[in-house]
């Protein structure tokens, strides 16, 4: 797993693979429809940090998929940006 790595403006997002996988796999990304500011100040975290979010990634990469979670500040954007 590799943790907060930075993308965009004070954004970071997580990737999650197989222990072993070194070639490239299908990947599922975490799409949040909730802006982290917001959740940050209700919650006291980015919801990619979040249990749910964690352990379903972890489920995914002991599937044998990557999966990705990430902070967003504007998410209908954001979503198309980790994407790219």
């Amino acid at each position: 797993m590799i943790r907060d790595q930075p993308w965009g403006d004070g954004r970071a997002f997580d990737l999650y693979r197989p222990p072993a996988a070194s070639e490239p796999l299908p990947v599922v990304v975490f799409v949040t429809g909730f802006p982290d500011p917001r959740f940050r100040a209700f919650a006291g975290c980015a919801l990619k940090d979040t249990g749910p979010y964690r352990s379903w990634a972890r489920l995914l990469a002991a599937s044998g998929l990557a999966a990705v979670t990430y902070s967003n500040i504007e998410p209908a954007t954001d979503a198309g940006d980790i994407l790219d």
